[in-house]
This record gives structure tokens, C-alpha cells and sequence, in this order.
């Protein structure tokens, strides 16, 4: 079963955000992880939250908690804090193959 990671963002500042995907997205492939989506989402019904969503697909929800955990990403998130507002970051296991 793979995992999702999910996030809701809103950036505030493009060069420091340029500088968090330099320093993250290497981070998600050396968890063995792969970015999926970037961007806005197409809200269907109801409300959600932030301009920018990202998806990322892990083996499980381990490595997915793995690589959130990571000294490496909490370097990159400590550049991300403060150049965004985060609605949420969550992960979601994928029963469907």
C-alpha cells in the first residue's frame, strides 16, 4: 500500500520558496518518495484552503512519517515557516493500486 503526502499552502515569498523546493525536493527523493502535483486545486464542492497544493506518494505511511521526521526536511521546513502559510500537511494511505 503506498502513502500520500497532502499539503495546503499559500506562499508569501517566491525566492524563499524557490530556495524550500531546492532544499526539499531532494529530501522526498532520498525517501524514495515522488512529487505527484504541484499547484492549484480544482475545489469541486465546499471550501479549500490555500492556492498551491502538493502531492507526494511514498512506499507506506512509515516512510512518508520518515522522511517528514528527517533532519534533512526540518531543514528545509525551518526555510518554508516562515514564507508560508501551511493549512495542513497530511498523509494518506492508499489502498488502490
Amino acid at each position: 500500500m503506498s502513502a500520500l503526502m497532502l499539503a495546503q499552502v499559500e506562499f508569501h515569498d517566491a525566492e524563499a520558496i524557490e530556495r524550500y523546493v531546492a532544499a526539499a525536493r531532494p529530501t522526498i527523493e532520498q525517501h524514495a518518495g515522488k512529487i505527484l502535483a504541484v499547484g492549484a486545486a480544482e475545489v469541486a464542492e465546499e471550501t479549500w484552503f490555500g492556492p498551491n497544493t502538493i502531492a507526494a506518494e511514498f512506499a507506506n505511511i512509515a516512510a512518508a512519517r520518515a522522511w517528514y521526521n528527517s533532519a534533512e526536511y526540518q531543514e528545509a521546513r525551518k526555510i518554508r515557516l516562515p514564507a508560508a502559510t501551511t493549512n495542513s500537511v497530511f498523509f494518506l494511505e492508499s489502498s488502490a493500486s
